[in-house]
């Protein structure tokens, strides 16, 4: 979790994108341990991140975290929620997600799929098929 300090910290820009932003590969495959990222597929993401404005923008999720919960934060959530976390994820786990239940006061349903951290990527299917299935008929 060391990347919430990090991608925070003046200069990360520039690190990111040192070495035509080698750095999106490494987190891929830290994070989604075994997805074999096609090279086409690199390139695009590494195409969308020269954008002016683009990195700036993905690190600033970061930068506007706060340690303090905000009265908007401190608000439990009400509507019934789906979290579907990747079986081989390297930032979250199944207790990540299972210790997140008292922040909502609704149904929460946790699926654990094939896949990483990108399990959506790497997996369309399987998370497809629980999206679809807690969405039920609509």
């Amino acid at each position: 979790m060391r990347h919430f300090l990090t991608h925070r910290l003046p200069g990360a820009e520039r690190r990111f994108a040192r070495d035509d932003f080698a750095r999106i590969r490494v987190l891929y495959e830290r994070w989604s341990p075994g997805f074999d990222w096609p090279d086409a597929e690199f390139e695009r993401t590494r195409e969308a991140y020269r954008m002016p404005g683009s990195l700036t923008a993905a690190l600033g999720y970061y930068r506007f975290l706060s340690p303090r919960r905000t009265p908007g934060l401190r608000a439990r959530i009400g509507v019934p929620t789906l979290i579907v976390g990747g079986l081989t994820d390297g930032v979250a786990t199944r207790e990540d997600f299972e210790g997140s239940r008292a922040r909502f006061t609704g149904e929460v349903r946790v699926e654990m799929v094939p896949g990483g951290h990108f399990l959506h990527r790497e997996h369309p299917e399987a998370f497809l098929g629980v999206l679809l299935d807690f969405l039920g008929p609509v």
